[in-house]
């Protein structure tokens, strides 16, 4: 199995699939972030819904155990909404 490490996420819809685009950070400035695209992982909607419930699940316990997982700078978050096409 290969490993690759993401500290940056995109998302696009269509009716009949998610596809999630996982990449790293490169440089942050008033330009904007620069983002090195690195994965692409597609999904049926279903199987996303399945798979937010167990991330949901998850993160729940994990907080219970370690403490609540903060909100990341604003300056590291880069948000588009992307609609259905």
């Amino acid at each position: 199995m290969t490993i690759y490490y993401a500290n940056h996420a995109g998302l696009t819809i269509t009716p009949w699939d998610f596809n999630f685009r996982f990449g790293r950070i490169l440089d942050i400035s008033s330009a904007g972030v620069t983002v090195e695209e690195g994965l692409m992982v597609s999904m049926s909607p279903p199987h996303v819904k399945a798979f937010f419930a167990m991330l949901k699940a998850q993160i729940e316990k994990y907080e219970e155990k370690y403490g609540q997982i903060s909100e990341p700078p604003t300056a590291a978050v880069q948000v588009q909404e992307i609609g259905v096409s």
